[in-house]
């Protein structure tokens, strides 16, 4: 579905900044942002300079123009009560700097508005709080909502600094929703930070961003609440490497997303296959789309995790571990990651041709980062460069590309194929990836040692018992794929059940 948009509601003032850097992830603000009301309705918030567009996917006709002149859009959510947030930012020149400071002007602003536009309340962040002399430059900003608590997780360029730098950086604003007053604030969450990614969590807020040294690529801040303040528990976990060259501060890596399911978290993007700390690759070909799936204890020696360890060319040592390879081709564009509510991922990459996106492929996973779902395609689809993962809604999808050389916002409407179609019964096959292999003998004895943190459904239940077949699931089934695995046994189950 498309509709037409005032200009300036699509134009990005700081798309000049994006052929700087090659590939940082999200190195400009959004131009678009999907967000879902309380009642499932999902809208695009399309910003730019001096407003935003505010369209409603089921009614695009209906948008509602939302303007705060001399302001950039930053970024934007929705709450519980229906209530939409946005930040805005302004840059200041180093010629005013220093008046900005005496007059202690609010250059970072989060608005609160009802769905209608109306304006209920403001809360100003000045420059000597922040520090943030040129918001999202850069950069981007990630806006999310943990009971009455707003996060504001933003890519900026600091007040000069001792070496006469503008150092870029990011930070970490936290308001209450009810008062609009500032309960936290937190400058440098990152070195040389060049977009983010934020979700909610059961705790607090969990963040990625990508850093172009100090260290090089993905990293992972997540935070926790605490009586209206926050508390960065882990802060520039890095959780991939990125080839990249350190005296140009080139990263050579796509950020795609973040996501959270039951006992783990997992980020995508795409990247070379081979890392190389002393060596940096500066080619632009050979970009494979990843998962790199964590247990969010963050210990990476957690048994029966998928993927394989990426080894650093330069020591021989392992650079990243459980890493998920997805593509075999130099044809994909942006990527995107999301959690469905049966607490599987789902990945999506775009698939380019002669230049030109033609469809939109998926897989499905477990929070294992088993294999769920074969690779599928959506034809005639596309992704957005931006930093915000479709909208889940059951089985359904739904995003929205803007395109600002036609003034036009089209939404995509996904409902993806029902996995149980693509799941075959296999007896033995306990990680339901279609095939018996040794790591389901690993997923049985995951759910022995702890069925609350590594559950199975009822067909992966069926599947998994095989020893004495309708005593339930033990142990002895994981030894009974283990013999069957290493050809001792020919077939499964390897007995069943008698009852005198």
């Amino acid at each position: 579905r498309a509709g037409f948009l005032p200009a300036s509601c699509l134009t990005n003032l700081l798309d000049c900044y994006n052929s700087i850097y090659y590939n940082n992830g999200f190195s400009v603000p959004d131009a678009v942002q999907e967000l879902k009301d309380n009642d499932g309705n999902v809208y695009a918030v399309c910003g730019g300079s001096r407003c935003v567009t505010l369209v409603p996917e089921s009614d695009p006709e209906n948008s509602v123009l939302i303007e705060k002149n001399g302001f950039q859009f930053g970024g934007s959510t929705i709450d519980s009560n229906n209530n939409l947030f946005i930040l805005w930012g302004v840059g200041i020149s180093e010629s005013d700097i220093e008046s900005a400071k005496e007059e202690d002007f609010e250059n970072l602003v989060v608005v609160k508005y009802d769905l209608q536009g109306n304006e209920i309340k403001e809360c100003g962040i000045s420059i000597k709080t922040s520090g943030a002399q040129y918001p999202f430059v850069y950069g981007n900003a990630n806006l999310a909502v943990k009971d009455n608590i707003l996060g504001c997780f933003f890519n900026t360029e600091r007040i000069m600094s001792s070496d006469g730098k503008n150092h870029q950086c990011s930070e970490f604003a936290t308001i209450n929703t009810e008062t609009m007053e500032l309960t936290d604030f937190k400058p440098k969450q990152g070195s040389h930070s060049f977009g983010v990614c934020m979700l909610p969590t059961d705790y607090g807020f969990a963040a990625i961003q990508m850093g172009d040294e100090n260290p090089r690529g993905i990293n992972l801040n997540m935070y926790t609440l605490s009586d209206n303040s926050i508390n960065l528990i882990v802060g520039g976990c890095l959780l991939f490497h990125a080839n990249g060259d350190s005296l140009y501060s080139y990263v050579y890596l796509h950020m795609g997303g973040l996501a959270k399911a039951k006992t783990t978290y997992a980020i995508a993007g795409k990247s070379k296959r081979e890392y190389d700390s002393v060596h940096a690759d500066s080619s632009l070909s050979g970009y494979d789309v990843f998962v790199k799936i964590i247990d969010d204890s963050l210990n990476e020696n957690v048994v029966g995790l998928a993927g394989e360890d990426r080894i650093d060319k330069a020591t021989g040592e392992v650079a990243d571990r459980h890493v998920i390879w997805l593509t075999k081709y130099n044809e994909t564009d942006q990527v995107k990651i999301v959690t469905l509510e049966d607490n599987t991922y789902c990945v999506l990459w775009d698939k380019i041709s002669d230049d030109q996106t033609n469809s939109v492929h998926y897989v499905i996973l477990d929070e294992c980062g088993n294999l769920l779902q074969e690779e599928s395609e959506i034809k005639g689809a596309e992704l957005s460069s931006t930093s915000i993962q479709p909208i889940v809604n059951g089985n359904t999808l739904t995003w929205a590309v803007a395109d600002s050389e036609n003034d036009t916002l089209t939404f995509y409407r996904v409902n993806l194929s029902d996995k149980s179609e693509s799941e075959t019964s296999v007896i033995g096959d306990a990680n339901l990836d279609g095939r018996v292999s040794i790591s389901d003998s690993v997923r049985i004895l995951q759910y022995v040692a702890n069925n609350e943190k590594y559950p199975i459904d009822d067909t992966a239940m069926q599947n998994a018992d095989v020893y004495n077949k309708g005593d339930g699931v033990t142990g002895m089934d994981a030894v009974s794929i283990q013999k069957y695995d290493a050809g001792v046994l020919t077939e499964l189950p390897e007995s069943i059940l008698t009852i005198s």
